[in-house]
């Protein structure tokens, strides 16, 4: 199944492989309207949602909420 992502997309994280059928045909279908290099498939760890919130908090696109445990991140659409 992975053969059927867009050429040049490759998962840089998780099991595609291991997903129910109906996500890799979702990922599938929004990976050929999206076009992303790299698909990275969240397991839901709290050491997951660190590493994101630092990643996107490095990069200057989640500020921590003072008063909250709270971030708020900023898409680019």
């Amino acid at each position: 199944m992975r053969s059927q992502l867009p050429q040049g997309c490759s998962v840089i994280k998780g099991d595609f492989d291991s997903l129910p059928t109906k996500v890799k045909n979702y990922v599938i279908e929004k990976a050929a309207i999206c076009t992303p290099d790299n698909i990275h498939i969240c397991d839901g760890s709290e050491d997951e949602g660190r590493s994101l919130i630092d990643l996107l908090s490095n990069e200057g696109l989640a500020v921590k909420l003072k008063k909250r445990e709270n971030w708020l991140v900023e898409l680019f659409l």
